[in-house]
């Protein structure tokens, strides 16, 4: 497990991230970045050495085929890539390592639920039930589920602030029609956290199927599947700063074990004819072909990472800047923050009635800042905000108050050009 060097719990915040800092290459002045300020870690992270280590490891020292190879390579692989899956499992707090199915990202974890559970178990009327920040990723396969099954979607209101409404959630539960609750933790667009316990816990008891999008929560606080007490929840690598196009689904063995298979093909069957096929028991069953091993492997090198690094530390490092970044802005006439819900995690956006996002963002990108402008794949949620978008800074372990003064100060001049 790597530690991070020279961060002790006595030595300052700016030490403490300037140790982290020093793990990520693309920070490194001579062969890395170029001096980027990066802040659009609410849409992918950066990789520490250890992550780009493994990768590297895997594919320039045992590159193989897992599961089946008879040879010192291919074991080295398959004993590399369910060690991940442990670790995943220790993470999540999972019962068992068989309840973790790697997917492309959280997005495929989504889809998997909604078209292998759900066209098995939703009918005409019923309802899946989510929230008025939801990314894309979140509606959209519901959505086609719905109009395959003719169930309906339902919205849990949210007021201005970006705080979910929970009597309206327990107003719709209580009509007994909601067969689905299925939300995000944390908004990648606001950074606001959703009162995911309570309303997991009060599905529970209405006999609701809940899911979980914890995206953007996991590299922020720690996660407990069997606290939260949630049917399923996904995630992905690249946003725990681990590798692109690797992800999670965390399912109860009782769920994935009624499940059918998402695809087919070879490594999720027990047996092939032509008359017919039998398929192996999960996670086997929903990983058909050669999975992203080396993508596995990266990503439970950042489970390492990020569990030496501490969510001790993590709290401490993530109020800092959030505190520092709302300083900073509160200095900058013309611009309003969008989202002011208590308790937000990571991410800032706000608005500018006399300037529009992507001029904003490419002032800033012109001093080599690097910020998030749109809608940020919440288009229903912009509709209730009533704006096209906004300009997000999305903040993670490596970014420091010195790059939020640095921001400031361009964001300012950027403003007075375009105001």
């Amino acid at each position: 497990m790597t530690s991070v060097a020279g961060g002790s719990a006595t030595g300052s915040l700016d030490s403490q991230i300037q140790s982290i800092r020093a793990q990520f290459p693309f920070f490194d002045e001579e062969g890395g970045s170029g001096g980027w300020i990066y802040l659009d870690n609410a849409a992918t992270t950066q990789k520490p050495k250890a992550v780009l280590d493994a990768l590297m490891g895997y594919y320039t020292r045992y590159t193989s085929n897992i599961h089946r190879g008879l040879y010192e390579l291919s074991e080295h692989a398959t004993e590399s890539y369910e060690a991940a899956r442990t670790k995943v499992a220790r993470f999540l707090g999972a019962a068992d390592p068989d309840e973790v199915v790697f997917v492309r990202g959280a997005t495929e974890g989504i889809n998997l639920i909604a078209s292998s559970w759900g066209r098995f178990h939703l009918k005409p009327g019923d309802e899946v039930l989510m929230s008025q920040l939801e990314h894309h990723a979140n509606i959209v396969p519901w959505q086609m589920l719905c109009a395959a099954t003719g169930a309906k979607l339902r919205v849990i209101p949210m007021d201005d602030a970006g705080n979910t409404d929970v009597d309206a959630a327990l107003e719709i539960m209580n009509r007994g029609r909601v067969k689905v609750l299925s939300m995000m933790w944390v908004s990648n667009a606001l950074g606001v956290r959703l009162p995911v316990e309570g309303l997991v816990r009060e599905a529970r008891k209405r006999g609701i199927f809940t899911l979980v999008d914890g995206a953007q929560a996991v590299s922020h606080f720690p996660v407990n599947v069997a606290a939260l007490d949630c049917d399923a929840f996904v995630f992905s690598g690249h946003k725990l700063y681990g590798p692109t196009g690797i992800g999670v689904l965390w399912a109860r063995s009782s769920v994935l074990n009624a499940m059918p298979p998402y695809q087919g093909g070879g490594d999720m069957i027990r047996k092939v004819s032509f008359d017919g096929s039998t398929f192996a028991a999960p996670p086997a069953r929903f990983e058909a072909g050669t999975p992203h091993i080396a993508g596995a492997i990266g990503l439970g090198a950042a489970v390492d990472w990020l569990t030496g690094v501490g969510f001790d530390r993590v709290r401490e490092i993530d109020a800092a800047l959030y505190e520092h970044c709302l300083r900073v802005l509160s200095d900058i006439p013309g611009i309003r923050r969008i989202g002011t819900s208590d308790g937000q995690l990571g991410a800032v956006s706000f608005y500018s009635d006399v300037a529009h996002p992507s001029d904003i963002a490419s002032v800033l990108s012109v001093d080599r800042i690097a910020v998030r402008t749109g809608h940020h794949c919440a288009q229903p949620l912009m509709d209730r905000l009533g704006i096209p978008g906004t300009v997000r800074i999305s903040m993670a372990l490596y970014n420091s108050r010195a790059d939020l003064d640095r921001l400031g100060k361009s964001l300012a001049n950027a403003m007075r050009m375009l105001g």
